[in-house]
């Protein structure tokens, strides 16, 4: 088993590099399954692909899943969306946490087992990925100092709900004036929980 499985490969990956608790990258996944395959995508997704497909991977410590009904579908903006044609495509949200400094190797195994899943017949095909990405933290804004949940157990607070805010520079020049504004003055929407910047 253990020539199979390379088994003892892993105390010695387990022994190097970064391993802390902080996020230091985020997979954030916007999808819509096709219009009467909703019931699949939700089983094959919580079943199978939540685990297989994420969980189970070196350095993704947290993840969550979200719905946005259409009532909340219907409050994005702008109407002409960088995002998502239309704006209210992507009823089903996806975070997940990566550990700093560990994007690179959670990378060549997530090519890897998707790779695998797609061969397997793994991978559910009636969907749309609306937004798919894998983001680098930047900082964190908490709103009540150091009281209260931190950045990384975000996912694993038991929150009612997460905004999605995408918010682009319009030049690279630009980007370290707009991170400033995001940490420091960027109007607080007065929920509790931590916002990662992203």
């Amino acid at each position: 088993m253990s020539e199979e499985t390379r088994s003892d490969v892993y105390a010695e990956l387990a022994a190097v590099g970064p391993y802390g608790v902080r996020p230091g990258h985020a997979l954030i996944t916007m999808v819509e399954p096709r219009p009467g395959h909703e019931y699949a995508y939700n089983r094959w997704y919580e079943d199978d692909h939540y685990y297989a497909g994420a969980m189970a991977m070196p350095w993704m410590y947290a993840g969550r899943r979200w719905v946005a009904t259409r009532d909340l579908q219907l409050l994005r903006y702008p109407e002409k969306s960088a995002i998502a044609q239309p704006v209210t495509a992507g009823c089903y949200l996806s975070t997940y946490w990566v550990t700093e400094g560990r994007y690179d190797d959670h990378m060549k195994w997530t090519v890897g087992i998707n790779k695998r899943l797609n061969r397997d017949g793994r991978v559910y095909q009636d969907r749309t990925h609306v937004f798919t990405a894998f983001q680098d933290r930047e900082a964190t804004v908490y709103r009540d100092g150091a009281a209260g949940p931190r950045d990384f157990h975000a996912l694993d607070h038991p929150y009612a709900g997460l905004v999605l805010e995408v918010v682009d520079s319009e030049s690279a020049e630009q980007r370290a004036e707009l991170l400033e504004w995001l940490r420091s003055r960027h109007p607080r929407n007065g929920s509790r929980a931590p916002r990662p910047r992203w």
